[in-house]
């Protein structure tokens, strides 16, 4: 299954919603990442494991909302959403 049928099947099972896309949000999302990411850098040596945290919340999440933003969806707050970052972290460590 691609990207875009895992996407739809995603929403079928209400883990997703459609939105209308919208890249100025996608633009403003990752903005702040890379704001984020100048903290996570500046803060790396001297916490590395609070560094990490902030990038996965500030940098990774964002970024996937981003993308998502532009195929026109978002997350829902269903009961289990949080899954979805699970499926995400999964997908792209392979």
């Amino acid at each position: 299954m691609g990207s875009a049928e895992e996407l739809r099947a995603m929403a079928d099972r209400q883990e997703l919603e459609t939105i209308e896309p919208s890249p100025a949000k996608a633009t403003a999302l990752i903005a702040d990442a890379r704001r984020t990411l100048a903290t996570c850098r500046s803060i790396a040596t001297k916490d590395p494991k609070s560094a990490v945290l902030l990038a996965w919340d500030g940098i990774a999440f964002p970024a996937l909302t981003a993308a998502l933003t532009l195929a026109g969806y978002r997350v829902t707050n269903r009961m289990g959403h949080h899954q979805l970052r699970s499926a995400w972290h999964f997908d792209l460590s392979r």
